[in-house]
């Protein structure tokens, strides 16, 4: 993520008027794509605590399916 701020921030300040600008717009774009990074990586720890018997059930079952869905809102454009 530190990656997408740096040319999302750039970006910004590119075309603002004010760095004031430009920051308040970049935590208006950045700010849900955070957030759904910080909840996602709760829910994977969570999950990583779970007992390891179930956990790695879970992970047989539907490992691949989970990461695709966990995953698939960050392809977008950040």
């Amino acid at each position: 993520m530190a990656i997408e701020d740096a040319i999302v921030l750039a970006e910004l300040l590119r075309a603002a008027d004010t760095i004031e600008d430009a920051i308040a717009r970049f935590q208006t774009r950045r700010k849900p794509r955070a957030d759904y990074v910080q909840q996602q990586s709760t829910l994977a720890a969570r999950a990583w605590a779970a007992p390891a018997a179930d956990r790695d059930a879970a992970l047989r079952q539907r490992g691949d399916q989970i990461l695709r869905e966990r995953y698939r809102p960050l392809i977008a454009t950040p």
